[in-house]
């Protein structure tokens, strides 16, 4: 065989490895999309009225509110969540059980007091504005008012709704002014029109709002907790984040649960042996206060609001608090014999001392540090410095060519 085949022969599967490999590389890489042709100029008597852009909340929030939601009776029935962001938006997240299933108005009223049985001392709604009640009122609406509550079939009901006519922080339209404001849940629809309560008929629950600590951005330090119940069976996972303020946020996802409320707090050491968790301890007081966060003597350290447990026995479940950490300090869940992350069978009263008769240990995780990561060498690719194929590929060829034709050369002579 000559050298010129030879070299042809060697140099070709290179060839067209190359170009495969460029094939794939191009296939992969997002092609940009063309910018749209300008069409002809819309008339000025054709232009739509602009619509509002929707509200939207944009983590992480800047100041945060709670309230625990109670009836008539004085029984809890579950928890409100107010998170403020940066850009005034305020996200109202309500997770309560035990009420009659459809439409309730709901809406946020001036005076922070909740005295059943008819809550009367709550005030009107709260409107620093000066407007008549209903979102669809063309004089409206109120700053307080919300969207209807919807219940399911078990009495249950998960709300999320967005505002900015309210705010958590300091200023004109703050919730958390000298009188304070409460959040109200009425026995009836909201007609969103009527004033001054939208036909919503009396008032059947009612949650004190109170100040609750945001967390920033900045995580300083995490720990997790391996949540089982008494068979031993891992049921969720917690996760504990500190921010450099020294706020910490529960976060739990669980399932198998009894649905409804139930209390769920910090014990004083890291351990959980079934089936009664009692090797837990008490709730975590190093301060030694009264249990309950509606305690005039109290809360304990540990001491967290209830967490609610769907129909199916799920629960997504978030909180914060400046009153334990993760790192180092005398408020620390990592001291020596650690601590544990305890769910009960009630809900809490939030005041009795000194669990706030929650009832029996259904679910217990031990909580534990989680290390930071170590750092890896090495920059990453970056997709906007993509590596040059085609010019390697034409330079390849190019010597591949001249190579072949340097062979028929010497063939020749």
């Amino acid at each position: 065989m000559s050298r010129f085949r030879r070299s042809f022969i060697i140099l070709l599967p290179l060839v067209l490895l190359f170009a495969a490999t460029t094939a794939i590389v191009q296939a992969d890489t997002p092609t940009p999309s063309p910018s749209p042709s300008p069409g002809p100029s819309p008339s000025p008597t054709a232009s739509p009225t602009p619509t509002p852009a929707p509200l939207a909340f944009t983590p992480p929030a800047v100041d945060s509110a709670s309230a625990t939601i109670r009836n008539s009776a004085g029984q809890v029935l579950g928890t409100a969540r107010l998170l403020q962001d940066a850009n005034g938006v305020v996200q109202v997240t309500v997770d309560v059980t035990g009420l009659s299933a459809g439409e309730h108005g709901m809406h946020i009223h001036t005076i922070g007091k909740c005295e059943p049985a008819d809550f009367t001392g709550a005030g009107g709604h709260f409107n620093p504005g000066g407007k008549k009640h209903g979102l669809n009122n063309p004089q409206g609406p109120h700053a307080g008012d919300l969207p209807a509550l919807g219940v399911d079939a078990s009495g249950a009901a998960h709300y999320v709704a967005l505002t900015n006519r309210i705010t958590v922080s300091a200023g004109a339209i703050s919730v958390l002014d000298a009188d304070g404001s409460a959040l109200i849940i009425h026995a009836s629809p909201d007609d969103q029109v009527t004033d001054p309560t939208g036909n919503s008929g009396g008032r059947i629950a009612c949650g004190v709002i109170a100040r609750a600590p945001a967390l920033g951005s900045a995580v300083a330090a995490s720990a997790t907790a391996q949540v089982k119940n008494g068979s031993g069976q891992v049921i969720g996972t917690a996760q504990l984040t500190e921010d450099a303020q020294g706020v910490v946020q529960v976060k739990l996802d669980a399932t198998g649960l009894p649905a409804g409320q139930h209390g769920i707090h910090i014990h004083t050491v890291g351990k959980c042996e079934p089936a009664d968790f009692t090797g837990a301890g008490g709730h975590f007081t190093p301060a030694g206060k009264k249990h309950g966060l509606l305690n005039p003597d109290g809360p304990h350290a540990g001491d967290l609001p209830a967490l609610t447990a769907d129909a199916g026995g799920a629960v997504h479940y978030e909180a914060t608090t400046d009153r334990v950490s993760i790192s180092s300090g005398p408020l620390t869940l990592l001291d020596a014999d650690g601590s544990a992350l305890v769910i009960h069978a009630n809900a809490d009263d939030q005041s009795t001392d000194p669990t706030g008769n929650t009832g029996g240990r259904i679910a217990c995780g031990v909580i534990q540090k989680v290390e930071a990561l170590p750092k890896t060498g090495g920059a990453p690719v970056s997709s906007g410095n993509p590596i040059p194929w085609l010019p390697l590929l034409g330079a390849l060829i190019a010597c591949s060519g001249a190579f072949i034709w340097r062979a028929g050369m010497r063939r020749r002579a």
